[in-house]
């Protein structure tokens, strides 16, 4: 009798841990998973908001949180994904959005006349962009670079004058508001 109790017992044991990891890989993983794309979504979101809409002290700090979130956060590294990595950045994608923060950082600071804050974060580019293997470093280029990823933004801090979106439709005679479809749907401007 006690030998057949202590192999129900084995058996037992084995079973909950078997439960356990497929418990956890479908269906715990999954939701750590989601809750880091969320997280990553969100803090990237944020800084890009407040970049293009907030005052100057706001702008700043929300960017400063994402680089920090960059900072925090691992890079994703082969197969699968590991609690604390970055759910979608390898090293090279979490460096380049580490180096456009801090390009869109010295921005800030130059647009707003603090110098000292620009060359600092200017510094951190350049060790970025170095540790990238960036061709062309200059700070020219760089900024160009981050001016055609964001474009001409509502409250952009570095584009000057605020485009009129108003003005802009009618002088393309058509809304410069799109719909988003699903890839393949095709369609024009909403007018």
């Amino acid at each position: 009798m006690t030998k057949k109790a202590l192999i129900a017992v084995v058996l037992i044991a084995v079973g909950f841990a078997a439960g356990v990891f497929v418990g956890y890989q479908l269906l715990a993983k999954p939701r750590l998973w989601m809750a880091a794309v969320g997280e990553s979504f969100m803090a990237n979101q944020y800084a890009m908001v407040k970049y293009r809409e907030a005052e100057y002290p706001d702008a700043v700090e929300a960017i400063e949180a994402y680089i920090d979130y960059l900072d925090r956060t691992e890079p994703s590294e082969g197969p699968g994904w590991r609690p604390g990595e970055s759910p979608w950045l390898d090293e090279r994608g979490r460096n380049l959005d580490l180096t456009l923060a801090w390009i869109r950082l010295a921005l800030l600071h130059e647009g707003n006349l603090n110098e000292d804050a620009a060359t600092e974060a200017w510094a951190k580019v350049d060790s970025l962009a170095a540790k990238g293997k960036w061709k062309d470093r200059r700070h020219e280029h760089l900024r160009a670079v981050v001016q055609k990823f964001d474009g001409k933004q509502p409250g952009n801090h570095i584009s000057g004058e605020e485009p009129d979106p108003i003005a802009e439709a009618d002088s393309h005679g058509e809304s410069s508001l799109t719909v988003m479809r699903p890839p393949g749907v095709k369609g024009k401007s909403v007018p």
